[in-house]
């Protein structure tokens, strides 16, 4: 299973010469898998947990600040170039539900020098990102293969 979405598109002459065989588009649940890079989130957890454990004193709050914004800018590079994925939405989709994930997991955000912080915003942010990611799928639309599997159960 690659990592691109794979969407039901309108075959044209020319795009069934070049198929050698067909490919089934992906069902909702995999579609809302792929969306999530858990690698990316994988490796923030790994990364956060060292950070933390290393700097007990206080006064390496900026590491984990530097973790989170290498992270989240490489994404879109690791999820274009190791991910194999080409499409720009599924990108910026992923690289969005990585922010939420880091911000709803706690570092660097919950440090006491931000005063306005509050845990319950992502928290709550998560599960309704990760309910409306299948409405930024432009081909997930009623009756298609993937929401019928769904619906069914």
């Amino acid at each position: 299973m690659t990592r691109e979405i794979v969407r039901e598109e309108p075959l044209s002459l020319a795009s069934i010469s070049a198929l050698p065989k067909p490919i089934a588009a992906d069902e909702y649940k995999d579609r809302l898998l792929k969306y999530i890079p858990a690698d990316v989130i994988a490796i923030y957890i790994t990364l956060t947990s060292i950070t933390a454990a290393t700097s007990r004193s206080g006064h390496q709050w900026w590491l984990a600040w530097i973790v989170f914004a290498t992270i989240a800018v490489c994404t879109p590079f690791y999820m274009r170039s190791v991910g194999g994925i080409s499409d720009i939405n599924q990108i910026v989709v992923g690289t969005l539900a990585f922010v939420i994930w880091a911000a709803s997991l706690g570092a660097p955000f919950d440090v006491d020098h931000i005063g306005w912080w509050d845990p319950v915003i992502p928290a709550l942010l998560l599960p309704f990102y990760t309910f409306l990611i299948p409405l930024t799928d432009r081909s997930f639309t009623p009756g298609s293969p993937g929401t019928q599997a769904h619906l069914r159960g």
